[in-house]
Parts: structure tokens; sequence; C-alpha cells
């Protein structure tokens, strides 16, 4: 796989975009849920495995413009493969 500054960016930009969306439904939780230094990596680790399941299964490799339902089903698969590597 072959990784160009177009590839390097949007896995950074989608790194970040989880993340952050991790660290928000911390704090939503926070009222029922001890928030502690597990949880963050936990977060951490989810987005980090999100965006190489995206990368194995040739997200970052398309073109969106021309999407049609296979492109869907690599994102789903990639995205899907975050949480399960996750829980192992």
């Amino acid at each position: 796989m072959s990784f160009n500054k177009r590839t390097t960016a949007l896995m950074a930009i989608d790194l970040v975009a989880f993340i952050c969306s991790g660290i928000m439904s911390l704090f939503m939780i926070r009222t029922t849920v001890a928030i502690t230094a597990e949880l963050y990596t936990l977060v951490i680790l989810t987005a980090v495995f999100n965006v190489i399941g995206m990368a194995a299964f040739g997200t970052y490799r398309t073109i969106w413009r021309y999407a049609n339902i296979m492109e869907f089903v690599r994102c789903f698969m990639g995205i899907a493969a975050g949480p399960a590597v996750s829980l192992l």
C-alpha cells in the first residue's frame, strides 16, 4: 500500500475526528460513568484501529465522487473492524 500526502492527510483527519468523537461521548456519559485513564486509552486505541481498518479495506484509495455500494461496504467493514479489534 503506497501512502502519499493525500492519503496521510485523510488518515490524520479521520484519526482526529475519531478521537474527538470518542472524547465527546465520554463527556456525555460522565454523570453515570467515572472517566478513567483506561477509557481515554480505549478511545485512542479504537480510533487507531478504525484508521488501520479503513486503510486495510481500501477506503482511502477510492474516488468518492463515483462511489457505489461496494465503496460503502468497504467503508463499513473498515469502521467495524476498529471496535472489533479493540474488544479483543
